[in-house]
């Protein structure tokens, strides 16, 4: 065998050489073969993927606010963990949600004040965004609920006050 000539294996395991005709001929139809199956599947991903993303450009966003931080530890759990399974209630339903409750870890995260304001303008930023808002029970006492509903109302958001037993139901 001449040491010069290089082989290669073929799908059906016989050994061919690189420069032959036929494993040339083989190979290209297996890359043509391969691009088209490929780009068969990247558009069938890319067509699931618009229509999720552009099934509904209507599709309500709301805004879930309402007390986070308290005094007693356990209660700012709480208020978290009652945002968030709220907010997972809504998108479930198929709204779309900005829920500020997720922002808290970012919020413990955070070297300065500054990045708490960041993190309220940004929230703000959203709240703008929104078809509605939705404002938990027990937030009377929350300095940010109040800016909220300001910016609502100036914004001409629609406010839903959400009762004790509509956001503690089951999921």
């Amino acid at each position: 065998m001449d040491s010069k000539v290089e082989r290669e294996v073929g799908r059906d395991g016989s050994k061919m050489k690189k420069n032959n005709y036929l494993w040339w001929k083989y190979n290209k139809l297996d890359a043509r073969k391969t691009q088209l199956l490929f780009n068969n599947i990247k558009n069938k991903l890319l067509d699931k993927f618009e229509s999720a993303l552009f099934k509904d450009e209507n599709m309500k966003k709301i805004y879930v606010a309402g007390a986070i931080s308290n005094p007693n530890s356990d209660k700012t759990l709480e208020n978290i963990r009652n945002g968030i399974r709220y907010s997972l209630k809504l998108i479930r339903k198929g709204y779309l949600v900005n829920c500020p409750f997720l922002d808290y870890s970012m919020v413990l995260c955070s070297e300065s004040k500054g990045d708490t304001l960041l993190l309220q303008k940004h929230s703000i930023e959203w709240l703008k965004q929104c078809n509605e808002m939705h404002i938990l029970p027990g937030w009377e006492k929350s300095k940010g609920v109040k800016a909220e509903l300001k910016i609502a109302s100036l914004w001409g958001i629609t406010v839903k006050m959400i009762k004790k037993n509509e956001h503690n139901s089951k999921i």
